[in-house]
């Protein structure tokens, strides 16, 4: 089953560059942080990562995404040392559809698929948006780590500020009880300032989360995570 979504992933994002290779734009993004705090709020490691993303779109809204983080053997199971994202889907201005497959180098628990969905709203007054995000999380072999669905809600913005650009989000989301945490809302906000430096754009990052209502202790604490972003331009 794990060979079978892999395989699955890499053959949708090598689909996607055949089909539409002549009209394709790219980013990468490089990120140290203190601490990995999952996309449940839970404290997958606690020590410094780095965290880095190249995302490829294509004109007719494909696109392909390969997510990596990269820590020390300690943290989310004591057995935590690095994180691989395979990433496909289809996206416009309003609605984004795709699949993602969760490979952990780790002993305690299996690698997970996700299926997500996110319908964002046309930008208000100020360029405010909200969004709507619905995550389900699959493990890949036996049901460790638990699945289970997250279901968020966000306000955001991005705004130019001379040279420099603020993007920020905030909101909470509801989880059914993925990765065997307690089912329950937690709240999560985010905020980055970059530089624009020509051909890069440095800056602070800054990533809270905290729990508003949770059925049991399960570990999840309100705390924030602090890094610095490098995004160069090509």
């Amino acid at each position: 089953m794990k060979l079978k979504a892999l395989i699955v992933a890499l053959a949708l994002m090598f689909g996607l560059t055949v089909n539409s290779a002549s009209a394709q734009t790219y980013s990468f993004t490089t990120k140290l942080i203190d601490t990995y705090r999952g996309a449940n709020g839970g404290l997958f490691y606690d020590g410094p990562v780095i965290q880095s993303d190249l995302f490829i779109s294509f004109q007719n809204g494909l696109y392909g995404d390969l997510w990596v983080s990269r820590g020390g053997k300690a943290g989310w199971m004591d057995e935590f040392d690095s994180e691989v994202d395979y990433n496909a889907g289809w996206a416009n201005n309003i609605l984004d559809l795709g699949v993602m497959y969760i490979d952990v180098s780790t002993l305690a628990a299996s690698d997970v698929f996700q299926l997500y969905t996110k319908l964002s709203t046309r930008e208000f007054q100020g360029g405010l948006r909200g969004r709507f995000v619905v995550e389900h999380y699959l493990a890949m072999s036996g049901n460790d780590p638990a699945r289970g669905t997250i279901t968020r809600l966000h306000v955001m913005q991005s705004r130019v500020l001379g040279r420099g650009s603020l993007d920020w989000k905030l909101g909470a989301f509801y989880d059914t009880g993925a990765f065997g945490f307690a089912e329950g809302t937690v709240g999560e906000g985010e905020v980055s300032l970059l530089y624009n430096m020509g051909r890069l754009s440095v800056g602070p990052l800054v990533k809270c989360t905290a729990p508003i209502s949770l059925s049991r202790d399960d570990g999840r604490e309100s705390g924030c995570a602090f890094g610095i972003v490098i995004k160069p331009t090509f």
